[in-house]
């Protein structure tokens, strides 16, 4: 007979550039994957359901849907999705999602999601206590203490939003972890430092061939990450902090990361391991394998 724990999972991972759903073995084998442009307009709910089609599986399977964005676990729902047309906030609710998708629903928070997927089947399979930080388009975190998802009424570890420059943020200015470290902060900050790079990658490229203005705003971004990932080393006391995100899980970023997180260790009562993410942009999909264990007490 099969159980709930090794039955597969639909993983949703809504994305604001693409929308992307898997069929997930409870091991966290990917058994079948459709993606498709997240569209600008309609409805979420409908979308879905024709992209879950395509994988033809047993009604019985549960789904879990990503958001990027605040979640009200209580409620069920998502609370508030910046990149996501304002309109699917209120369609992305359990109730609404397992009326319309025939199948048991549970909507989380992506970063919470990669998270349980790194921690179970991934860098953090062998740890305890994980922050997983993701650096991309915007910054996240989600943490697992004891193996089992750290959260509250509402998903909690939203680090890219907590204030790192208090002068700016006197002045008006930028000053979150995502305002000054993400890849939606790139053009802006090249712009301020007369630097010919709008993305993540093109900085990357610059900073490579030894341009000495995209060398100086690379490691602006560094410093900033390196105290978000500080700020949770003391929040959580992890044993493990991943880094991941299509910015994150570049070497040249996570290298000088580590360097500066050497040179203050003594200031650190803790002591953590910092690694990259395994799982690439499949971690929260293959998340959705592990969501209803590390939403267990006791789980392991």
């Amino acid at each position: 007979m099969t159980t709930t724990e090794s039955r597969p999972v639909i993983a949703v991972d809504l994305g604001g550039t693409n929308l992307r759903v898997a069929l997930v073995d409870g091991d966290g084998t990917v058994l079948a994957r459709h993606r498709v442009p997240t569209p600008a307009q309609g409805s979420i709910t409908d979308a879905l359901a024709e992209l879950i089609a395509e994988l033809e599986c047993d009604p019985d399977y549960s789904a879990v849907v990503a958001v990027p964005g605040l979640v009200d676990y209580e409620r069920r729902s998502a609370l508030w999705a910046p990149h996501l047309p304002p309109a699917w906030v209120t369609e992305l609710a359990e109730d609404r999602l397992a009326s319309r998708l025939c199948r048991r629903v549970s909507v989380a928070n992506d970063a919470d999601l990669a998270a349980v997927g790194e921690t179970y089947f991934g860098a953090g399979r062998s740890a305890t206590d994980v922050v997983f930080v993701t650096v991309s388009t915007g910054i996240g975190a989600g943490v697992l203490l004891n193996r089992r998802l750290v959260r509250g009424r509402r998903s909690v570890a939203e680090v890219g939003h907590t204030i790192i420059d208090r002068h700016a943020f006197s002045n008006g200015e930028p000053a979150t972890l995502e305002e000054l470290a993400s890849g939606s902060s790139v053009a802006r900050l090249t712009q301020i430092a007369a630097v010919e790079a709008d993305t993540g990658e093109q900085l990357e490229a610059l900073e490579e061939s030894g341009d000495d203005r995209a060398t100086a705003v690379w490691m602006q971004m560094v410093e900033s990450v390196t105290i978000g990932v500080i700020n949770l080393a003391w929040c959580y006391g992890p044993d493990l902090i991943i880094i991941g995100g299509g910015i994150g899980r570049e070497r040249p970023l996570l290298d000088p990361v580590q360097e500066r997180l050497t040179e203050m260790a003594p200031t650190i009562a803790m002591k953590f391991t910092l690694v990259k993410e395994e799982l690439a942009d499949d971690a929260g999909l293959i998340g959705g394998a592990a969501w209803d264990r590390a939403n267990t007490i006791g789980a392991s």
